[in-house]
Formats: C-alpha cells, sequence, structure tokens
C-alpha cells in the first residue's frame, strides 16, 4: 500500500530518503496532479509518494537580478502571475500550465508553446536545491548567468524524471516582459498548406514566440470556444486546419510582422481571421491551445497518444493528400487527431477509444500505426507513447544498447540501492 506524504521542507525530504535507504522503501515524486491520478495504470506503484505541493513559496523575485527563488511545489502559472507584476516574464509554458510544479517541470524538462523563440525550462532553470537518494542535500549552479565551471549539474538533472533526486527549490531565469503581444489566427483549408505556411515564416527570418498547428478535429473538441475567437466564425465552421501565432516584442516590429504573415496565409489559401492584441483575449485562445489535451482526454478516459519530432520541414507531408493522416479513420472505434508545435517539428498524434464500440481492425489506432510509419519514412524520431491505451500504438523505439548501459551506470552511481522510482 502506497504512503502520501507531503513535506513542507528540504529537511523532512532528507529525513525521509535516509529512511527509505535503509528500509529500501520506494519512493516517487509527484506534484502537480492528484495521487489517486497518478497511481491509475502505475506499473511499479511505490512504497511512498512524495506530494510536494505544500512546498510552494515563492520566496522572491529579483528584479535588479533577474531571477526568481521558488519552491519545487509552485505551479508554474503563480511564476508568471508573479514576475508579471514586477514587469518580468518567464516564458515557459506547459500546456499544464496552470497545474504544474516548477519541480515536474524540471524533472521532465518541460517546454511549452513559446519552445520556438525562447526554449523550454532548462534554458530558465539558473540553480536547483536537489536532495539525493541517500538524503545527502546539494545546491547546484548559482544566481549569475555563468556560473560553470566543469560538469553543467543543473542541466544534467533536469529531465531525469526524479530518479536521480527530489527537487526542493530552484532559482529561475526572468526576462524583461515584452512592450506588447498579438496573438494572430489563421485558418486554411488543410493542415499542409498551414505546415507550408509555419515553414514559409521560419524561412522569412520571422520567430514568433508560438506557432501552433491544430488539425479540423483538434477544432470539433472545442467548436464553440473557437468560433467565439473570431467574429467570422471560421475556425470552427470551414477551416480544415488553424494556425495559431503569438508574436511579442517592440509593437511596431509585431505589426510588422503581422503584415508578413497574412501574406504568407494568403499564399496558401489561407487567411487571418482574428487578430487578438486585447491581453484578455489573447490569453484566452493562448488556454485555449493549452488545455486542448485535457479536453480531449475528458472526452475520451481510454487514450494514447504519441509524440514525434521531425524536422519542420517535413510537416506538410505529413498531412499530404493519401497520407494516412488525411485519409478516413474507417470502420472501427476510436478518434484520430493531430496537434503540433510547428517551429520545431514536434507532433502529437492522440487516438481516443470510444468503449461503447466494438474494436475494429481498421479504426483510429490502425490508422495512428500507419501515421507512425509514414513519420517514421521521412526521418522522424518517437520521442514518447502515453496513456492508458498506450499499447494500441506498438512499442516505443528502442534506445541503442550502450546508451541504456550508460544511464543505468549513471542512476545507480546516484541511487545504489535502486529507492526512486520515475
Amino acid at each position: 500500500m502506497c504512503t502520501i506524504i507531503q513535506p513542507t521542507t528540504a529537511d523532512e525530504i532528507v529525513e525521509l530518503l535516509r529512511s527509505a535507504q535503509s528500509n529500501k522503501t520506494k519512493v516517487a515524486v509527484r506534484g502537480g496532479m492528484t495521487a489517486g491520478q497518478l497511481l491509475q495504470n502505475e506499473e511499479a506503484a511505490p512504497d511512498i509518494l512524495l506530494d510536494l505541493s505544500r512546498m510552494n513559496r515563492i520566496r522572491s523575485i529579483e528584479k535588479g537580478n533577474l531571477l526568481a527563488r521558488v519552491e519545487a511545489g509552485v505551479i508554474t502559472a503563480a511564476v508568471e502571475t508573479a514576475a508579471a507584476k514586477e514587469r518580468l516574464f518567464y516564458p515557459p509554458d506547459p500546456t499544464s500550465l496552470h497545474t504544474s510544479t516548477i519541480g515536474g517541470n524540471v524533472a521532465c524538462a518541460a517546454a511549452g508553446l513559446r519552445q520556438l523563440k525562447y526554449g523550454g525550462t532548462r534554458d530558465f532553470v539558473m540553480g536547483l536545491e536537489v536532495v539525493l537518494p541517500g538524503g545527502e542535500r546539494i545546491r547546484t549552479g548559482a544566481n549569475m548567468q555563468k556560473s560553470v565551471a566543469g560538469y553543467d549539474m543543473t542541466r544534467f538533472l533536469i529531465g531525469s524524471g526524479a530518479r536521480l533526486g527530489v527537487v526542493t527549490s530552484a532559482i529561475l531565469r526572468l526576462l524583461p516582459k515584452p512592450q506588447y503581444r498579438e496573438i494572430i489566427l489563421c485558418a486554411f483549408p488543410g493542415a499542409s498548406a498551414g505546415a507550408s505556411t509555419a515553414l514559409a515564416v521560419i524561412k522569412s527570418g520571422m520567430t514568433p514566440a508560438a506557432m501552433e498547428l491544430l488539425d479540423s478535429r483538434c477544432l470539433e473538441i472545442d467548436h464553440d470556444a473557437w468560433a467565439s475567437l473570431s467574429m467570422m466564425q471560421q475556425p470552427a465552421d470551414v477551416a480544415e486546419s488553424l494556425l495559431l501565432f503569438e508574436l511579442d516584442g517592440v509593437e511596431v516590429s509585431v505589426v510588422g510582422q503581422r503584415a508578413k504573415i497574412e501574406r504568407l496565409c494568403a499564399q496558401q489559401g489561407g487567411a487571418v481571421v482574428e487578430i487578438l492584441s486585447d491581453p484578455h483575449m489573447g490569453t484566452q485562445a493562448l488556454e485555449l491551445r493549452q488545455r486542448l489535451l485535457p479536453r480531449l482526454m475528458a472526452a475520451y478516459p481510454i487514450w494514447a497518444m504519441a509524440k514525434v519530432a521531425v524536422a519542420p520541414g517535413q510537416l506538410r507531408a505529413v498531412w499530404a493528400p493519401d497520407t494516412p493522416l488525411t485519409k478516413p479513420s474507417g470502420q472501427g472505434s476510436g478518434y484520430l487527431c493531430c496537434f503540433a508545435h510547428a517551429g520545431i517539428g514536434v507532433l502529437h498524434l492522440f487516438v481516443g477509444i470510444d468503449p461503447m464500440q466494438e474494436p475494429g481492425g481498421d479504426g483510429a489506432p490502425a490508422q495512428a500505426r500507419a501515421v507512425l510509419r509514414c513519420l517514421r519514412e521521412v526521418g522522424g524520431a518517437l520521442l514518447g507513447i502515453y496513456g492508458p491505451a498506450r499499447r494500441t500504438l506498438g512499442e516505443g523505439e528502442a534506445t541503442p544498447s550502450r546508451f541504456t548501459e550508460a544511464m543505468t551506470t549513471i542512476e545507480r552511481s546516484f541511487d545504489p540501492k535502486g529507492v526512486m522510482l520515475p
């Protein structure tokens, strides 16, 4: 049986991990979701689940040093809000912005919609406080931009999945808040045209803060909300895909970029259907994109999702006519949709399975497997398969044995007794 413990200080975690070492107790760390949700479908349930949600203090926002000192259980959106009050900006915005914690973001190297221009969590962590599996507390990095002479332990720990230790606090880099922001919605007759426009934007020398491509089935799941953002109601009613841009910077520069984007959209048969310069409306549009996956998961509790990276120039090939993604699903159960961080070529392929229908061999899971084969043919790399029905999409790509051996050696050097679970 799993015991849930909610520490409030790093000292408590030190004592707990020392005890776990002595008693060979398995420990896992979670922050942004409830323990009940996380223990569902858990293949290796821990003896102790560390819930860091009570370690939720923003210790300081240092405007002169452009940094924030926060505990691991602080919600990501809270950091963004606190920084904005000082006219500062914390760019990383994972889609779970309003529920994910800084510690969780560090553990999984979370990025977000703004990765194209600003990068992800690993680019904004200056230092960490970590309790190692044996109960030793260490600090990495410093409160300055240049603080590494030798191995960069801060970046080494980011993305380690809490296998190498428990992050208890972080020093985060902040930026001056951009003077002006616009959200632009562009509708297209097909996702291939949207992908071609995204590539043209990058080739033109522009770097939007965010550039997100959604196919028609993504729009269906939140039809009324997308329609309410546009007086033309084009995104939800007639468009086969939507390209969402976030532009920020000096106003005259943003306006100039918008004009270029309008021309590039028109060249692919698309049109700018809404320009949102009002901060509230712009935030509403971004939140619609961020809540897409939770909405899909709510509609289809039995689901699977594959995350794939391709060269940005190959995105349009994925949605070309007669490719698996553009063909009907055929008979059988399921709902297939695809959305992408278009500027960096990362796609999310979502399959929802309807438990009320009999599964069919040529339904959405089979179509998704065909899409994955197509992505591999154009040089795509499978980054992961997730969800309770993940086995319907097949096996993930095997990690070369020498890499696996190296990672195992690293994990054992930090955690020789195997106390920490991912």
